[in-house]
């Protein structure tokens, strides 16, 4: 029996276009995004509660991307956490031009999950040279090893504690994020 390994690999495309960051009100630069499916293990309801508590946001914006998949009480949950706070995005799930528009333009990208295989949106974010924070669960830290931020699984202060400290230096974080 041969065995052949076939590497997970992403596509980058740097857009010309920010047409979609305007359909979302956005701004390059100006945002942090996360990229999964909406359901509980993904934990962005963990991220939407680690934003709120930041301190200084360094006037940036969080874009959740991403639907709910037979979840459909969470993600209202989660709209309701996020209800009262202009700075928080819902995209809907996007592919194509869209996210790659959302990724080439973001700031930082976060993975706060509790359970994860391979994520191939943190893949993507690391191919754009995003700065990224993620849970220190060994599937994002096998991934990011030591180029990203890594906050306590389930720990909205330690993810609150990552995202200040990403921000508060961001040239090292970009340079980090190019590794």
């Amino acid at each position: 029996v041969h065995a052949h390994y076939i590497p997970n690999g992403v596509e980058v495309r740097i857009p010309e276009s920010k047409k979609y960051l305007e359909q979302f009100n956005l701004t390059a630069g100006e945002y942090i995004v996360f990229v999964s499916r909406l359901i509980p293990h993904k934990n962005p309801h963990i991220l939407i509660q680690a934003f709120q508590h930041m301190e200084d946001t360094y006037g940036k914006k969080l874009v959740i991307v991403g639907s709910g998949s037979h979840t459909e009480d969470y993600v209202d949950y989660l709209q309701t956490l996020a209800e009262d706070d202009s700075r928080i995005v819902f995209t809907g799930s996007q592919s194509g031009e869209p996210l790659y528009q959302l990724f080439a333009h973001a700031a930082a990208y976060v993975l706060p999950s509790s359970s994860e295989g391979l994520s191939i949106s943190l893949l993507e974010a690391g191919a754009y040279g995003l700065p990224v924070v993620i849970s220190d669960i060994p599937e994002n830290t096998e991934i990011v090893q030591s180029y990203g931020y890594v906050a306590q699984v389930n720990d909205r202060e330690s993810l609150t504690h990552q995202l200040e400290y990403l921000f508060s230096d961001y040239d090292t974080a970009c340079e980090k994020g190019q590794l």
